[in-house]
């Protein structure tokens, strides 16, 4: 049960970030897509969607309060 509520958390957090960064997050995590191609699908570079990337993923570790090693 515990982890549902951890899935709904990160489900919440998801929404709060930009749609950019949601995209990039889950075109990361959930379909395994490289850096190179989720750039090219958003029209940037490797390091751009890298940098989304990362930022979006320090943003959700805040949001979900702290220290956590889902990502």
């Amino acid at each position: 049960m515990e982890e549902l509520a951890d899935a709904e958390d990160v489900l919440a957090a998801l929404q709060v970030i930009k749609e950019k960064e949601r995209y990039v997050v889950l075109a990361r995590v959930i379909d395994a897509k490289g850096f190179d191609t989720i750039a090219e699908e958003l029209g940037m570079s490797y390091k751009g969607a890298a940098a989304i990337y990362y930022r979006a993923i320090h943003k959700l570790r805040l949001i979900l309060g702290g220290d956590r090693n889902e990502f």
